[in-house]
């Protein structure tokens, strides 16, 4: 299990604050499909006892009145699993685009901000008796191996596995102390952090609420943890993709199935791995896109995370490697 620290890494309170340009938003979804139609009120519980083991999926983000300072995470007193685990049904007749139309609304819709990032929606009426699993989570949250840690919650290996045993809820720590106490503690350890800060880095922050497209490069050892992720920002390169340099927020949901132990193999002989087969897909369909538009490239600039986890390592921990 993943660390749980109060105040948000570097990297998290970068991907954070970006988030003014919607551009860079760090929100992400997947979509699980079920065989069946399972039991809500018992996934609701599953899901409310890993509330308990993870103690992020009940924090809010508490902004911090000095620009610098690292936001932090903060039990939510008003938590109610039912705002985040919820019910649809689509109308008939079920079909994968409608799931893939309906996906696409809820990961567009904006988290509200004053609540824990995350949201969960069982889909019914999915056709051929299915159902499906939309999970929908701010990055800042956790990163995809983070991800695989979550849904051990709440996925089982065996069909109808017993359910584990209920976990007591935490105590409220916070009851005793009002909002003055809790907004001087936020305050004193925003200074905190300043003091804590190189000039450089601060200057670096300054940059990405001005302009986060525009970063300067950073060269400090404090600033290390978002070296992957500044470079990102600041790779913006028109001249690879006449065809990218105008896109718009809107977005649509496309899926494509794959078997995986022929992806696997196929990979494996070729002297690489699955995910080496997935990047070289999406740049051979990225060049087909291109070429059917009359727009050919020679090359194109992507970035991979590369996970930089080990038993000590927080929500998240990753870099970014940027290619071209």
């Amino acid at each position: 299990m993943p660390r749980f620290d109060e105040r948000m890494s570097d990297a998290e309170a970068l991907m954070w604050r970006v988030e003014k340009d919607p551009f860079l938003t760090s929100t992400f979804a997947n979509i699980t499909i079920l065989d069946r139609t399972i039991d809500f009120e018992a996934f609701v519980a599953r899901m409310n006892r890993a509330s308990i083991a993870i103690p992020r999926l009940r924090q809010r983000v508490q902004p911090t009145p000095v620009a610098s300072g690292a936001p932090r995470w903060v039990r939510d007193p008003e938590f109610n699993i039912r705002h985040h685990v919820r019910r649809m049904a689509l109308p008939y007749p079920g079909s994968m685009r409608q799931l893939q139309d309906l996906t696409t609304l809820i990961a567009n819709d904006a988290f509200d901000r004053s609540r824990p990032l995350w949201q969960f929606v069982i889909v019914e009426g999915l056709e051929g008796g299915c159902s499906a699993l939309i999970q929908k989570l701010h990055h800042t949250v956790t990163d995809g191996q983070g991800g695989v840690a979550l849904s051990m919650q709440f996925l089982d290996l065996t069909r109808d596995a017993p359910q584990p045993p209920e976990m007591p809820e935490p105590a409220d720590d916070t009851s005793h102390q009002s909002a003055a106490q809790a907004a001087g503690e936020v305050l004193s350890s925003s200074f905190n952090d300043v003091m804590r800060t190189p000039l450089a880095l601060l200057r670096q922050v300054r940059e990405v609420l001005s302009d986060p497209l525009g970063l300067p490069a950073v060269g400090t050892q404090a600033a290390a943890a978002v070296q992957g992720l500044v470079a990102e920002l600041q790779s913006v390169d028109p001249a690879r993709s006449p065809l990218w340099t105008q896109r718009s927020l809107q977005r649509q949901l496309e899926t494509l199935r794959v078997p995986y132990r022929d992806l696997l193999d196929a990979s494996r002989a070729l002297g690489g791995k699955l995910n080496t087969a997935f990047l070289t897909a999406a740049a051979d369909a990225a060049g087909r896109y291109h070429h059917e538009k009359g727009a050919p490239v020679e090359s194109l600039r992507t970035s991979m995370a590369i996970s930089t986890r080990n038993e000590n390592s927080g929500a998240n921990a990753f870099t970014l490697t940027r290619m071209l």
